[in-house]
């Protein structure tokens, strides 16, 4: 692509006949002929990496700056244009949907935002599309791929906006035209998803989270809500069971209202549904709806109120994308919920039965332990800890929502980084609700060991933090432990007592 037509609806000069054959933001993967993108970022300052892009083959630069006037000034080095870009951070997502044809238009590209849900509303989607004998692909918490078994690992939630126009033409380009992406708080507010093309916006609720980065909630709620009402979104999803989706609900685009609860329902939208009756067992769980599509029920193999929240979710956006009632009624039975998220694991030798959850907000975490104590009515044993260098007043939420709900509480590591671990633990148990039902062990396999050495027999135990995740973070480390595999291993060692 010629230089002067990518950038023309942003640089006023004329520029060299220059023609342009990738775009990168790495300046170690520029090859002949490639524009770089040398941005001012928030770990590291890109201009320090021009030189290397040069050397690489880089035909073209674009120069982040803060100083308005430097806008559109153009200098030559070794035959590579530079051009100074103001705010270049903010126009990466439409430079590259130009390069690649806007590859978001035509498709079916659904964003997923929330506090809590993503992953398991994209997965669910993923899989009802798949189930259903149509291509998908994902991109989220669990990394980014088509097929279900083959997904590759991502360092973040929703890819840089670069990446994620790269992605989306790669998939475009070998028939995939369902795609599904978790959107970040940190990936609306750094305008990764500014120029996409969206036939779904769903927003699964807004709680307390990510304070660190958004500095208060109410920046944080504002950003989640600027997905819908910022974005190019065709038609809105949102669980009008959440206050604050509710409260902002007619701000929504051809919104859709989902609820548990009737009396939560918008039903002068542009679609609804919600539950009329719902049983749940120790693993499944049997939905009655009433919707805009009609009255019937839904099975499926798994538990919890919240998740039956994304599973209306899920099940509004394939409506809306055009499938059968009766085919998703169907299939609901042969869902599953991503790894990690309410695992459920059982240890015969002791009589106990172990949930693994991701769970690592508050909300979440108050919702999981209330769903497992009227599911299950059993005594709960919760294993977590909190982040370091985090969100710190999230702490003795959490710590005051265990000890209420729980039995004995157990506080250990999650990845403590670079912070004190004792001053972690100490902000958890500031405002803990029982002060004599916990206990501290700051090695994570100890702790685990604990619960289940300690507890009753019949005992629950949900190990809370970590999920899919197969690493901590202590100190500059990066330790291989997965809560999955360290279970894995103790029931197959109890088996063969």
């Amino acid at each position: 692509m010629n230089v002067n037509f990518l950038l023309k609806p942003w640089i006023y000069k004329n520029l060299p006949n220059i023609n342009i054959l990738g775009l990168e933001e790495n300046s170690k993967k520029i090859k002949y002929m490639y524009l770089f993108f040398s941005l001012i970022g928030y770990h590291n300052d890109g201009r320090k990496f021009i030189i290397e892009s040069i050397k690489n083959g880089a035909s073209c630069v674009l120069i982040d700056t803060n100083l308005v006037n430097n806008h559109n000034d153009i200098i030559f080095f070794n035959k590579t244009l530079l051009i100074f870009f103001y705010n270049l951070k903010k126009y990466v997502s439409y430079i590259s949907g130009r390069f690649y044809n806007d590859p978001s238009k035509n498709i079916n590209f659904i964003g997923i935002t929330g506090t809590n849900g993503k992953t398991t509303v994209s997965n669910l989607i993923f899989q009802w599309i798949k189930l259903l004998n149509n291509k998908s692909a994902i991109m989220g918490t669990l990394g980014n791929g088509f097929l279900i078994n083959k997904i590759k690992k991502s360092n973040n939630t929703t890819l840089s906006a670069l990446e994620i126009q790269k992605k989306i033409h790669y998939y475009k380009s070998i028939g995939i035209k369902n795609i599904i992406s978790e959107i970040s708080s940190h990936g609306i507010y750094q305008n990764r998803i500014k120029s996409i093309y969206f036939k779904l916006g769903i927003i699964t609720n807004i709680t307390h989270d990510h304070l660190d980065f958004h500095k208060n909630f109410y920046n944080y709620k504002k950003c989640k809500l600027s997905f819908l009402t910022n974005h190019k979104i065709s038609n809105s999803i949102i669980n009008t069971n959440d206050i604050i989706c509710k409260k902002n609900f007619y701000l929504f685009k051809n919104a859709s209202s989902v609820s548990i609860k009737k009396k939560n329902i918008i039903f002068n939208s542009n679609g609804w549904i919600y539950i009329e009756n719902i049983f749940f067992s120790k693993k499944k769980t049997l939905v009655y709806f009433r919707s805009n599509f009609g009255r019937n029920k839904l099975l499926v193999n798994f538990i919890g109120n919240f998740n039956i929240t994304n599973l209306l979710l899920a099940f509004i956006s394939m409506l809306k994308l055009g499938y059968s009632l009766i085919d998703l009624i169907k299939t609901s039975n042969l869902l599953k919920l991503p790894i990690g998220r309410m695992e459920i694991k059982n240890i015969k030798k002791y009589n106990k039965k172990i949930i693994i959850d991701y769970a690592h907000s508050p909300d979440s975490m108050k919702k999981t332990l209330q769903n497992i104590k009227n599911i299950y009515h059993k005594n709960i044993w919760t294993v977590f800890g909190c982040s370091g260098n985090k969100d710190k007043k999230k702490r003795k939420i959490m710590g005051n929502i265990s000890s209420k709900y729980s039995y004995k509480t157990i506080i250990t590591n999650d990845n403590p980084k670079n912070e004190n671990q004792y001053k972690i633990v100490n902000n958890i148990i500031e405002n803990i609700y029982k002060k004599n039902n916990f206990y501290i062990k700051l090695n994570r396999k100890k702790a685990i060991h604990y619960a289940i050495n300690n507890s009753q027999k019949d005992s629950i135990i949900i190990i809370f933090g970590k999920g899919h995740e197969d690493y901590q973070i202590i100190k500059n480390k990066k330790i291989n432990y997965s809560d999955i595999h360290f279970i894995n291993k103790i029931i197959k060692i109890s088996d063969k007592i």
